[in-house]
């Protein structure tokens, strides 16, 4: 009697586990399926968000001349909206690359130079190519200190050639 009762009872609680494991598992899929909803509605741009022109105005206004000597002395904040004209010094890209990275030395004074690493994308509507040589503005982001290099990084999103 005590056997059959023992094996009633490991019966109804395995029915209960396998049970229960069903609904959990559901829920668990309901779950994960949400935030692929969310994700999808927040890439619908909102009608209130600039136009990639508006923003380009935005960063001319607010971007500060790029200091060399603070940079270097990482007294310039990261993120900070910067600008500087120079010489292209160096230039490196593929054909096959979006990011182009090159040097340009801007000139502080009779006798002085700095050099920064500027990083951009070609696919970005105001990046004009540039070469060695090529006089160019840059305006973009101080990004700290070039991962090789160690000088000087400005993200740019705007280059102009001259």
């Amino acid at each position: 009697m005590r056997k059959a009762l023992s094996l009633l009872l490991i019966g109804m609680l395995a029915i209960t586990l396998v049970a229960c494991s069903n609904s959990e598992t559901k829920e668990a899929k309901t779950e994960k399926e949400e935030p692929k909803q969310e994700v999808e509605e927040k890439e619908e741009p909102e009608e209130n968000e600039p136009t990639q022109e508006e923003l380009d105005e935005e960063l001319k206004k607010e971007a500060v001349p790029i200091d060399w000597a603070k940079a270097v002395s990482d007294e310039i904040p990261k993120g900070t909206k910067v600008y500087g004209e120079g010489e292209v010094d160096k230039y490196s890209s593929n054909e096959s690359d979006v990011m182009q990275d090159f040097g340009l030395s801007i000139k502080y004074g009779e006798d002085e130079w700095g050099v920064f690493e500027v990083r951009t994308f070609t696919t970005l509507p105001n990046v004009e190519e540039v070469q060695e040589g090529d006089i160019a503005k840059v305006y973009g982001t101080y990004a700290g200190k070039h991962e090789v290099t160690g000088l000087p990084l400005i993200s740019a999103t705007i280059v102009e050639k001259k």
